[in-house]
C-alpha cells in the first residue's frame, strides 16, 4: 500500500486541490493534515455556502463531505457540486452510515461512501483513486479526440473505422464494470446486516407456523410474510451479485430444462405464450444454476411487462463455434447463445444505454437491481449479455455463455423436493454475535428437537465445546457464524476446534451468501452451510443430511 502511495505522489508534480467540508473543526484540522502529508492541497469550510461560491469560482476534482452541514444537507450539497461539475470525484465521509443515504449517494453518484470510523488508508486510497481516475478521463478525452480526426482524415480506411467502434463498446463496457465495482463496495456490508435482521424475522416467523393450525386465518397471514420475507432476501441476493468476492457455485449443466422452467415459472398467469427453438446437439456448459435461472427470470418478467395486452416471446438456444466471429468481446472458442425476444412496447434509443446500470429503471414500483444484477452474473461466467430494441417493436436479449467440451459429463437438473419438517434429536452448539439471531435459531432447534447451547463468539464456543467434550458429553453438530467483529469468527474457530476434536461436524453460517467460504465450505473443513435469513425446514434439512451420513 505504501509503495502504491508513493507511485501516485511521483506522478503528480503539484499540489492538486481537495475540497474538505465538515462542520466539525477537528475533524477538519486531521483531513487536512493526512492530505498535506500526501502532498495534497486541503481547501477546509465547515459550510456547505462557501464551498459552492468556491467551487464556482476554481476547478476542484475531488472533494470529501460530511452529511450533515449546519446550512445544507450533505446530499443536497452532493447534487449541487455535481452540477457544477459533472466531473467532480465527491467522496461521502459520515459518522451515521444508513442504507437509505449510501442508495441515495449512489443515486446521485457518490463517488465513494465511507465512514468516519474507517481508517486512513481507506480515505487515502479514495481520494488517490478520486485523482487517477480523473487523469484517465482526461487521457480518454484526448485519445477520443484524437481518433476523431484520424477518422476524419481517413474515411475510406473501412478496417480503422470498425476499429473504433470496436473500442467505443469496450469502453461502454469498462464504464458498467466500475459502475457495479462501485456498487460493490457498498453491497456487501448492506446486505449482510440486512440478511442478520431477516433471520430473526424470517425465523420468528417459520416458528410460529409450527405453533398455528393450518387452516386458520392466522397461518394465512404467516404465510404472505414468509413471502414477503423471502422476496426480501432475494433481494439482498442480487445485491450481494455486486460484491467482491464469491464466485458463482458453477457445474457442468443441461441448460435446456433450466430455461423452460424458469420461464414457465416467470410467465405464469399471464397472457403471455411462449415458444422454444433448441439447435440439435447444444454444447453443454457450467453455470451456477440458481444465478442462470435468475437471469433468464428476469429478462423474461421485463418482456412480459411490455406486454401487457399479451403476446408471445421467443426463445432459442443454438451453438457459436467461433465466439469473435458473432460478437464483441467474445474470444474464438465456443459459446452458446441464448436469445430471448419479445413483441413488446421496445426500449427506447435514450435508455438503451442505461439498462444495465444499477438502479436505472422506468417502472414506479421497479428497483433497478434485476438487469443489473443479470449482467454481473453473465460477466462472472465469463460471458456476454447484449441487447437489441426498437421502439414499438419489441426487444432482443443475447446472452453468450463458454461452452464446454463434449468429454465432460453434463448433469440434468433435479426438481426440487416438497419441503417437510422432520424431528430432529442431538445437541447443538450455536455461534453468533447478534443475540436476536441466538434466541430465535435455539427456539427453532429446540421445537424440532434438538438441545441447544449458544454462545456469542469463538473464544465461548471453543470453551464450551472443550468442557462438553472432556465431559464426554460431545456435541453432534456446531454451527459457526462465518463472521464475529471484533472476535474469532466461524473459519478461525473451527480451525481450533479440530484440534480438540478431528470428528467435529460444523455448520457454517452467514449473511455474506456469496462468500468463498459459503459455497466451497467443504474445502474449510464445514459439513455443510446455511444461508441468512433462513427458515425452520432449511436449518432442519441441512442438520439432517449430516447427522444421517
Amino acid at each position: 500500500m505504501t509503495e502504491n502511495i508513493q507511485n501516485k505522489r511521483t506522478e503528480i508534480k503539484i499540489k492538486p486541490p481537495v475540497l474538505v467540508v465538515d462542520d466539525d473543526s477537528n475533524q477538519l484540522k486531521v483531513i487536512s493534515g493526512i492530505l498535506s502529508m500526501e502532498d495534497l492541497q486541503p481547501i477546509c469550510f465547515t459550510n456547505a455556502s462557501d464551498a459552492l461560491e468556491l467551487c464556482a469560482k476554481q476547478s476542484i476534482y475531488v472533494a470529501i463531505i460530511d452529511l450533515s452541514l449546519p446550512d445544507s444537507d450533505g446530499l443536497e450539497l452532493l447534487k449541487q457540486l455535481k452540477e457544477l461539475n459533472p466531473d467532480m470525484k465527491v467522496i461521502i465521509n459520515t459518522g451515521f452510515a444508513s442504507l437509505e443515504t449510501a442508495m441515495e449517494a449512489v443515486n446521485n453518484e457518490a463517488f465513494a461512501y465511507i465512514t468516519k470510523m474507517g481508517n486512513v488508508e481507506e480515505l487515502l486510497s479514495h481520494v488517490h483513486r478520486a485523482f487517477h481516475d480523473h487523469l484517465t478521463r482526461y487521457n480518454e478525452e484526448l485519445a477520443r479526440e484524437v481518433s476523431s480526426r484520424t477518422a476524419e482524415l481517413q474515411r475510406s480506411n473501412m478496417d480503422l473505422k470498425y476499429e473504433i467502434t470496436e473500442r467505443r463498446k469496450m469502453q461502454e463496457e469498462l464504464i458498467k464494470a466500475r459502475k457495479l465495482e462501485s456498487l460493490g463496495i457498498l453491497a456487501g456490508g448492506i446486505a449482510h446486516d440486512f440478511n442478520n435482521l431477516l433471520t430473526a424475522i424470517l425465523g420468528n416467523i417459520s416458528l410460529s407456523k409450527l405453533y398455528t393450525d393450518q387452516n386458520g386465518e392466522v397461518y394465512k397471514r404467516l404465510i404472505e410474510a414468509e413471502n414477503a420475507s423471502i422476496r426480501a432476501r432475494e433481494l439482498t441476493e442480487q445485491l450481494l451479485t455486486f460484491s467482491k468476492g464469491g464466485s458463482p457455485i458453477k457445474r457442468p449443466t443441461d441448460i435446456k430444462d433450466l430455461i423452460v422452467d424458469s420461464v414457465t415459472l416467470a410467465l405464469r398467469g399471464s397472457k403471455v405464450k411462449s415458444e422454444y427453438v433448441f439447435e440439435d446437439d447444444l454444447f453443454g456448459v457450467e453455470v451456477d444454476v440458481g444465478q442462470l435461472a435468475q437471469v433468464i427470470n428476469n429478462i423474461t418478467i421485463n418482456s412480459k411487462q411490455s406486454m401487457p395486452e399479451g403476446g408471445v416471446i421467443k426463445v432459442g438456444v443454438r451453438n457459436i463455434i467461433d465466439g469473435d466471429k458473432e460478437q464483441t468481446g467474445l474470444s474464438n472458442k465456443s459459446f452458446i447463445c441464448i436469445s430471448i425476444e419479445d413483441e413488446g412496447i421496445g426500449i427506447p434509443d435514450a435508455y438503451i444505454s442505461k439498462i444495465f446500470d444499477p438502479y436505472f429503471t422506468t417502472k414506479q414500483d421497479g428497483h433497478g437491481l434485476g438487469l443489473a444484477t443479470s449482467y454481473s452474473i453473465i460477466k462472472k461466467h465469463e460471458g456476454i449479455i447484449s441487447v437489441e430494441s426498437e421502439a414499438g417493436k419489441g426487444t432482443k436479449f443475447k446472452i453468450y455463455l463458454p461452452a464446454l467440451s463434449k468429454n465432460v459429463a453434463i448433469v440434468s437438473e433435479e426438481k426440487v423436493e416438497e419441503e417437510k419438517v422432520l424431528n430432529g434429536k442431538g445437541r447443538i452448539l450455536l455461534m453468533d454475535d447478534e443475540m436476536g439471531i441466538r434466541e430465535i435459531v435455539s427456539a427453532m432447534l429446540s421445537r424440532i428437537g434438538y438441545s441447544v447451547v449458544s454462545v456469542k463468539d469463538g473464544d465461548e464456543a471453543l470453551k464450551e465445546y472443550k468442557q462438553a467434550f472432556d465431559n464426554s458429553k460431545t456435541y453432534d453438530v456446531v454451527i459457526l457464524d462465518l463472521t464475529i467483529p471484533g472476535g474469532k469468527g466461524g473459519h478461525e474457530t473451527l480451525e481450533d476446534l479440530y484440534q480438540i476434536d478431528p470428528k467435529v461436524k460444523a455448520i457454517v453460517s452467514s449473511g455474506y451468501s456469496n462468500d468463498p467460504v459459503m459455497s466451497e465450505y467443504d474445502k474449510y473443513g464445514f459439513s455443510g452451510c446455511v444461508a441468512k435469513p433462513f427458515k425452520t425446514s432449511e436449518l432442519n434439512d441441512v442438520l439432517s443430511k449430516i447427522l444421517n451420513t
